[in-house]
């Protein structure tokens, strides 16, 4: 958990803002940010889901989610998702991410 406060402290910084500021936004103790971002103390869902809208991110960044999608954005062909064929028979597949439901 000490890289979600690293990434939380890193977003808060880019945008300019001060703990006290984040705090006050998300209506919490500056002391309670400044546990978070020292991997101290882990904040509830609901908390982290605040932290990132007011640091115009997701929890899902925060959290390290996407840190594998980063680093290896493409699929290996035995990775790739099958989506749909059309009607001449050409298919579509997911090349890169994670596969989400997003064709029906």
């Amino acid at each position: 958990m000490d890289q979600l406060g690293k990434r939380i402290k890193k977003k808060r910084e880019d945008l300019g803002l001060l703990v006290k500021e984040l705090s006050s936004h998300i209506g919490m103790t500056p002391s309670l940010i400044s546990q978070i971002e020292r991997g101290k103390a882990f904040p509830p869902i609901v908390t982290l889901k605040k932290i990132s809208d007011v640091l115009q991110t997701t929890v899902g960044e925060l959290i390290g989610g996407y840190d594998n999608l980063s680093q290896h954005p493409l699929l290996k062909s035995n990775e790739r998702r099958f989506v749909k064929k059309n009607k001449k028979g050409n298919s579509l597949r997911i090349l890169a991410g994670k596969e989400r439901n997003c064709y029906g």
